[in-house]
């Protein structure tokens, strides 16, 4: 009985580490947005990632969805963008703690604000090409 327990309890806290690390699987690193041809913002990004059904030891379909806060940019042209946040949904991402990552694809939305305060909004599709452990690349 009792080591029913402990193999269920390392079971368990490996379910749980693996969900730790991927829960930082999307869009962790910072974006760079294109606004024309020779045109570069550069923007940090972070945010929360939440999968449902939830990451498991066997992999299944995910939905995934990330949503960012504002971060600082950094603007080499006169549009005059001072932050950003990102939010993004993928689905069809199979996500499993002993396979490691799989790719999906989906929707995001980038929330400009200027430094005079004014909002616009930029809509995208996302494709994630691959992911190992807590990074993914994502293209759009």
């Amino acid at each position: 009985m009792l080591r029913a327990v402990r193999s269920r309890t390392r079971v368990l806290a490996a379910a749980v580490a693996c969900a730790a690390l991927s829960a930082g699987a999307a869009l962790t690193a910072p974006t760079v947005a294109t606004a024309a041809p020779n045109v570069t913002i550069s923007c940090s990004a972070s945010g929360r990632t939440h999968f449902t059904p939830g990451v498991q030891l066997w992999p299944r379909q995910q939905h995934v969805s990330y949503q960012g806060r504002d971060g600082r940019c950094n603007d080499n042209t006169d549009i005059g963008i001072s932050s950003a946040c990102i939010t993004a949904d993928f689905d069809g991402v199979t996500l499993g703690c002993l396979s490691g990552g799989g790719t999906g694809s989906g929707t995001g939305t980038i929330e400009w604000t200027t430094v005079d305060g004014y909002r616009l909004r930029s809509t995208f599709n996302l494709t994630i090409d691959k992911t190992v452990l807590n990074d993914a690349n994502v293209t759009g």
